[in-house]
């Protein structure tokens, strides 16, 4: 286990300052527009992950798991909900069954924008790389519970006198711990004491019940904040979260305790610069979720939107599924293909052959429609609809193959019920028009690696 950075003496030293004084506080984390603050979080969790039964009959697949994750970073307030942060350390140490690995962000995802999202528009806070595109670890890694801006919308109170005490509403618990939605929200803040320093103790404790991922959760929370009201920042947090999740067809579950360290500090204050200030302005403004990146050493990349969760990631196989509010709505299986002769591209006509031959085969499943088309990425997609039936249901495949000038390949198959259909929006071509085929030269860097 890696040291708090947070040490107990130096928490002990904000509390031991804090001594009734002045009563009916502004509590706020709203800081001047420009200031900058320096945060450095750490957290430690320890538990089992879960993984989904196989059979309904069968015991779910569990293993321990331990987490050591660091957060470092400045951030440049513009209010309450938005700010600009620059990472100098991000990185989680997970080990599952003594086998351990490491996530961090890339050189070019140190920067981001980070804001609290209207409803309906994916978690409650999300994170843009200013000039790069997340990966789904790299998200992940960011999801991590009590973010600074998540704590904002927490501790937000007009005025509170000393041993009063409120509740945060719904989506500010929900934030706190990253969640799609909130089902019973129990969390209570307290404002203990107050100093002449100016310096606020406020408990937060409780529980939260909610879903994230399809997953039902349970949190309980034991924490306490140190604000800085003149400042309206915040001086220290500590947390100890105790959560039950369980798995689901998107994301293994997990039981065990998280303990949370954070240390915050006011570093001055900056305008920024007109070219990035548009940058920010955008995406606060934007009504979607940040985008993700997907590659490997793979002929082919893809950049798509979170709802699409990869649940298995190999060289040339992913396997994605699409989810609204942790319903999953369709499946999308995609593989990299034999290079064809450049100029011998597949056709149409043979396309549904291969399909009729080799898919569809003596079933019941029939051909639909099929059409051709061409990508923003400047390849050629052929698809196929074929609908028949699985267990009783109506299903739809969409079988598509996608190629560019020099041949290489790729083929994707979206499974989706027929009553589902609307709900996935065009979903599969938006995919389709991500994909690209990755330059010679990366394809050759990633071999001489190996």
């Amino acid at each position: 286990m890696h040291r708090f950075i947070l040490t107990c003496s130096l928490l002990a030293s904000l509390l031991a300052s804090l001594t009734a004084a002045a009563s009916d506080t502004s509590i706020n984390l709203n800081p001047a527009a420009g200031t900058i603050v320096n945060c450095r979080t750490q957290l430690e969790f320890e538990g089992t992950v879960i993984g989904q039964a196989a059979k309904a009959d069968e015991a779910s697949p569990s293993a321990a798991l331990r987490v050591s994750a660091v957060h470092v970073f400045d951030q440049i307030n513009f209010d309450r909900q938005n700010a600009l942060r620059k990472y100098s350390e991000a990185l989680a140490n997970i080990n599952i069954d003594n086998r351990e690995t490491k996530t961090q962000l890339s050189p070019s995802n140190q920067q981001l924008i980070v804001r609290r999202s209207a409803g309906g528009f994916g978690r409650p806070v999300q994170y843009f790389a200013l000039s790069g595109t997340l990966t789904q670890p790299e998200l992940e890694l960011l999801w991590a519970p009590c973010d600074m801006l998540a704590l904002a919308e927490v501790l937000a109170k007009g005025r509170a006198n000393i041993n009063e005490s409120w509740n945060p509403k719904d989506f500010a618990a929900q934030a706190l711990f990253s969640l799609d939605s909130i089902i019973e929200n129990n969390l209570k803040l307290t404002l203990k004491e107050m100093s002449a320093q100016n310096l606020a103790k406020i408990y937060i404790t409780g529980d939260v019940r909610g879903e994230v991922d399809g997953c039902r959760t349970a949190i309980r929370i034991s924490a306490v904040a140190v604000v800085d009201t003149a400042a309206s920042t915040l001086k220290a947090f500590r947390a100890n979260i105790a959560e039950n999740r369980t798995a689901s067809t998107l994301a293994p579950g997990f039981e065990g305790t998280a303990k949370i360290d954070m240390v915050a500090t006011v570093k001055g204050s900056r305008e920024l610069n007109d070219q990035i200030a548009r940058q920010v302005s955008a995406k606060i403004n934007e009504k979607q979720n940040s985008k993700l990146l997907w590659n490997s050493d793979s002929e082919f990349e893809l950049v798509y939107d979170p709802r699409w969760r990869i649940i298995l990631s190999d060289t040339d196989v992913v396997l994605l599924r699409y989810a609204d509010q942790g319903n999953v709505l369709a499946q999308c299986n995609i593989m990299s293909l034999p290079k064809r002769p450049a100029d011998k591209p597949l056709s149409l006509a043979d396309f549904q052959t291969q399909l009729t031959k080799n898919v569809i085969g003596n079933s019941q499943a029939k051909i639909r429609q099929a059409d051709s088309l061409t990508t923003a990425n400047d390849l050629k997609a052929l698809v196929v609809n074929v609908a028949g039936m699985q267990e009783d249901i109506p299903i739809t495949w969409l079988y598509y193959h996608v190629s560019d000038a020099e041949g290489r390949c790729a083929a994707l198959v979206f499974i989706v019920e027929d009553s589902l259909l609307p709900s996935l929006a065009n979903a599969d071509l938006k995919l389709i028009e991500s994909i690209r085929f990755t330059p010679r030269d990366r394809k050759a860097e990633a071999e001489n690696k190996h």
